[in-house]
């Protein structure tokens, strides 16, 4: 199933590690659009949505788009090419972070 258009979403303010990924694409050129979202926190797997939009694209990047301006009014901040950078990959836990500066710490001395 190709995957025709992709949005990736990061939400990293005050104490939020949340990503929001939309995907539109289709099971085959006969197929209806559908619309895919998967959310949670930044470092798991999260969760899916799907949304069957028929066979108009418009009707699925319309929804996509809805989506993405809910997103976006909530502190969502959309990242380059769909796809999560370097930046977005933070430690899933305090106690993760806590070791990853412990580990930095010790680098320096």
């Amino acid at each position: 199933m190709p995957v025709l258009e992709r949005w990736y979403l990061t939400n990293t303010l005050a104490g939020h590690n949340k990503f929001y990924e939309v995907i539109v694409d289709q099971k085959s050129p006969q197929s209806e659009y559908q619309v895919k979202a998967r959310y949670g926190r930044i470092g798991t797997e999260g969760k899916w949505m799907t949304k069957h939009t028929g066979k108009v694209m418009s009707n699925a990047r319309r929804i996509a788009e809805e989506l993405i301006k809910e997103k976006e009014g909530r502190g969502y901040v959309k990242r380059a090419n769909g796809a999560p950078t370097p930046s977005t990959k933070l430690a899933p836990n305090k106690n993760a972070q806590a070791s990853i500066a412990l580990d930095r710490f010790i680098e320096l001395e």
